[in-house]
């Protein structure tokens, strides 16, 4: 066997642009939005449970909730201070390629990149 085929991960990368920072922040509102509903109806159902293992079990379900908003108003605050044309890492991708007797195997498996602008993509680093 002279060749072999090897999976790698590639990190996608995308450049902060308005539309893309717009949309995101979108994105997190949306989200805090619905943690926020959720809260609001465990801390519903807990008033209403006269059951003390179904409220323990509530209350620990809204000390939850309550600690993925603030990690996520934490994200938010940290994505909203980048500034624009910065690059984020937004998701990794698997790729394969083949190596072969005679390659260097150093520069075959080094890091591999796509750099997107608004989804499309401008850059592949290999």
């Amino acid at each position: 066997m002279d060749k072999i085929f090897i999976k790698r991960s590639v990190t996608v990368k995308t450049i902060l642009t308005k539309k893309f920072k717009e949309e995101t922040e979108e994105e997190f509102l949306r989200e805090i939005a619905l943690i926020d509903d959720q809260i609001l109806q465990t801390e519903s159902r807990i008033r209403q449970r006269q059951d003390t293992v179904l409220s323990n079990e509530l209350s620990h379900k809204l000390e939850q909730l309550v600690f993925l908003k603030q990690e996520l108003v934490a994200h938010h605050d940290d994505f909203d201070r980048l500034p624009l044309e910065e690059e984020v890492v937004t998701g990794m991708l698997d790729n394969y390629f083949e190596l072969k007797i005679g390659d260097n195997l150093y520069d075959k498996v080094k890091d591999a990149e796509i750099i997107v602008r608004d989804g499309i993509i401008e850059k592949i680093k290999l």
